[in-house]
């Protein structure tokens, strides 16, 4: 019988932290949302820095990625100051047990500024997000990182 009790108490505990890693999933989905709309609403230089962690580090070509919301938002500045658009969705997410981190995956398109003809290149991608829960409950990113797909072969 004892063992049956410790059995049963094994299982409640592995149910109940299942739905708290549900319960950070959806969140961080959410937030992952969110970002991607301020993106469309206010920019793409705007939104990295709104969702960026104090300590965030965004990955870029070169040696070294960005770090900090500033240093992020004066890179994205420069990037899309003659236009174009970054777009994104989260297509799955993972978290920690403890509710406190969470990895979103997703897929993007780029839309270049229209080129002098009036024409705008278009490119497919997916991204990888660390977000970190803050200590007033919001959800920011620690670390970003993209990539384009390969170009089709013809």
């Amino acid at each position: 019988m004892r063992r049956l009790m410790i059995f049963a108490a094994i299982v409640a505990l592995g149910c109940s932290t299942g739905s708290a890693l549900a319960d950070a999933t959806d969140d961080v989905m959410q937030a992952d949302r969110d970002f991607a709309k301020l993106a469309q609403e206010k920019g793409v230089a705007a939104a990295f820095a709104a969702y960026a962690a104090p300590d965030a580090h965004w990955f870029v070509p070169g040696p070294e990625p960005l770090r900090g919301p500033a240093a992020i938002r004066a890179r994205l500045e420069k990037a899309f100051a003659d236009g174009g658009t970054l777009q994104w969705a989260p297509t799955r997410a993972w978290s920690s047990v403890d509710g406190t981190m969470a990895v979103t995956w997703g897929r993007s398109t780029y839309t270049s500024p229209k080129d002098a003809s009036g024409k705008a290149s278009v490119s497919h991608g997916s991204y990888l997000t660390v977000w970190t829960r803050q200590p007033d409950g919001s959800w920011k990113f620690s670390h970003d990182m993209g990539n384009t797909d390969p170009a089709p072969k013809p």
